[in-house]
């Protein structure tokens, strides 16, 4: 969660942006076919270093797929509850019959 507001300045690890950030670099790349790897450190600053590698396939010029991995560690855990209305309300709206 990035909030500056609520005094978090910046997320210890952002899987969704590193692979953003693998897609801009991997277009920029001069190889054409091959497999392409970056190491990504996000969060020392705010004392939870994060470490994620990030790999682009290129085939012919073009990115084909992306991984991201990394460790992770456990900081919170909670459940949330969706209303029976609100899932019967996104079944009309999507025209799922069940």
């Amino acid at each position: 969660m990035f909030a500056p507001g609520m005094g978090i300045e910046e997320d210890p690890a952002t899987g969704a942006a590193a692979t953003a950030l693998a897609g801009y670099l991997g277009v920029r790349d001069g190889i054409s076919d091959g497999a392409l790897q970056w190491k990504v450190e996000q969060g020392f600053e705010m004392g939870r270093s994060s470490i994620l590698h990030v790999e682009a396939d290129k085939v012919d010029g073009k990115i084909v797929s992306m991984r991201v991995g990394g460790s992770s560690v456990l900081v919170s855990e909670g459940t949330m509850e969706i209303p029976t209305y609100a899932l019967l309300q996104n079944q009309k709206s999507s025209g799922a019959d069940h």
